[in-house]
């Protein structure tokens, strides 16, 4: 930390990374480059809000990266605090994160472009490749989302629903995310912090844009799942009526046959004297035969069957 105070008196332009560093790391850093202690605190604690505070001679930036699996499933965040200045980037992260890992590799591969170009430009190539992180996961999302409408209208199963639940949820989260983070970018994007050139600032407002289209996608995605939860549900309650109908029929059906079964318990001989009891039991049978096909002749109809 001295020799980097050291050569920011010289008048060097530095670029440092801190990954999981500990509390007494944190004072030094802050000892060295003059940070704010609130800052330091923040940085100490995380789960902050996604953010641009002014310090004297600095600024103090929070934003998030996703944390996606292997089916770029989103499982997670991490936090990115940045401390920025006319000639110094400080970056601090309690976990790995890769886009920043690859600014690294890019900073190796061709130190020039990336550092010499000055502190707005590596500013704007850091928050631009956290931000990029995000794209894989709408494009997961914009390819479940039109399964689940899909699912919906042609095989509402149990499942779904949880699927619904899932996707709903995830959708929220990213955008608790990526919201705060269209204002703090728009600053950077308007100019309001003098170390941003003229000539950098439409790349911020690019990544800006990217922002807006990011945030209408959720909603839209959002919308579209709430809409193939109500198809699901009304494709649930037509499949219910249905069985219900169908059973009400059946019901209907049986009503009169279990009427005719049940007078004088079957004694053939009581309802008709001069017939044989054999006879009777055929007369029974078909008169049942009879009404059941009256009954389905009606609601064949009605249209009810």
């Amino acid at each position: 930390m001295i020799e980097a105070a050291r050569a920011l008196r010289d008048g060097a332009n530095m670029w440092v990374d801190l990954e999981a560093p500990d509390e007494w790391t944190l004072m030094l850093l802050g000892e060295a480059f003059n940070f704010h202690p609130l800052a330091i605190e923040d940085c100490l604690h995380g789960e902050q809000r996604s953010r641009i505070d002014p310090y004297d001679g600095h600024i103090f930036m929070v934003l998030y990266g996703p944390l996606l699996n292997e089916e770029h499933v989103f499982v997670g965040s991490r936090e990115l605090a940045i401390f920025c200045a006319p000639q110094f980037i400080v970056t601090i992260h309690h976990l790995p994160m890769h886009s920043i890992q690859n600014v690294r590799l890019r900073c190796c591969r061709d130190p020039e472009n990336i550092l010499g170009r000055g502190m707005d430009h590596l500013l704007h190539t850091i928050v631009d490749g956290v931000i990029d992180g995000y794209q894989p996961l709408l494009d997961r999302m914009e390819a479940e989302v039109t399964g689940l409408e899909d699912a919906a209208l042609n095989d509402p199963e149990s499942a779904l629903l949880e699927r619904i639940s899932s996707l709903k949820s995830e959708l929220l989260q990213v955008r608790r995310y990526i919201t705060p983070l269209r204002e703090a970018v728009g600053q950077l994007a308007r100019g309001e912090y003098a170390f941003i050139g003229k000539n950098i600032r439409p790349y911020f407002r690019d990544v800006l844009d990217h922002l807006v289209r990011t945030t209408e996608m959720l909603d839209l995605y959002r919308e579209q799942v709430m809409g193939a939860r109500d198809v699901y549900m009304s494709a649930l309650s037509q499949r219910t009526n249905e069985a219900m109908k169908t059973l009400t029929l059946f019901a209907t059906v049986m009503m009169p046959l279990t009427l005719i079964s049940g007078i004088y318990g079957m004694n053939f001989k009581t309802l008709w004297p001069s017939a044989e009891n054999e006879y009777g039991f055929w007369i029974v049978i078909a008169a049942m035969v009879a009404v059941s096909a009256g009954l389905i002749y009606f609601f064949r109809r009605k249209s009810l069957l």
